[in-house]
């Protein structure tokens, strides 16, 4: 089955405060036995974190033209 996707605009305050946001909830997991969320967390985290860069190097190129 294929999953569904949706389109969101954030602005790179945003991904960064999302980015807080998951590590502050996952620093908060680990004091309980079991996190079954815990894989998807980290791929949001890592995903996040490749479009933020991606963001960062785009002004960058931007900046430097």
């Amino acid at each position: 089955m294929d999953k569904s996707t949706a389109t969101i605009k954030f602005s790179k305050d945003e991904i960064n405060q999302l980015i807080r946001a998951i590590v502050l909830r996952n620093n908060v997991a680990k004091s309980f036995e079991k996190d079954s969320e815990k894989q998807a967390y980290k791929k949001l985290k890592d995903d996040l974190g490749i479009i933020l860069n991606n963001i960062i190097e785009g002004e960058q190129q931007v900046n430097n033209s």
